[in-house]
């Protein structure tokens, strides 16, 4: 597993820096293979509670796939994310306002 997540993120990095010479065919297969990997992992996430991968390399991959669909907005098919997919919600007993996620270390 942690071969192929490997391989997907070099793939991603390289099609990520070349999103507009992509063909519409390659962008469709590299939107369809990345949505179908993150919905594969929230599967996990949601049925099992573990993560396959860490969440800072998860999240990269997310950005990076709605990244590509602004390159091709054409092949828009929107794959919902671990909190948005969500089915099972559970309200937490203290509310968490304003708590965000820094980007980077840097944003600290």
């Amino acid at each position: 597993m942690k071969k192929y997540y490997l391989v997907l993120l070099l793939l991603s990095n390289i099609a990520l820096a070349n999103c507009l010479k992509f063909s519409i065919y390659q962008a469709e297969q590299a939107l369809t293979s990345l949505a179908s990997q993150i919905q594969t992992w929230d599967k996990i996430y949601q049925e099992q509670g573990t993560s396959q991968i860490p969440d800072e390399v998860y999240d990269q991959l997310v950005d990076r796939y709605q990244q590509w669909q602004v390159c091709f907005p054409q092949l828009q098919n929107n794959v919902k994310t671990r909190l948005s997919a969500s089915v099972n919600k559970v309200m937490h007993p203290v509310a968490h306002t304003g708590v965000k996620k820094l980007v980077d270390p840097l944003s600290i």
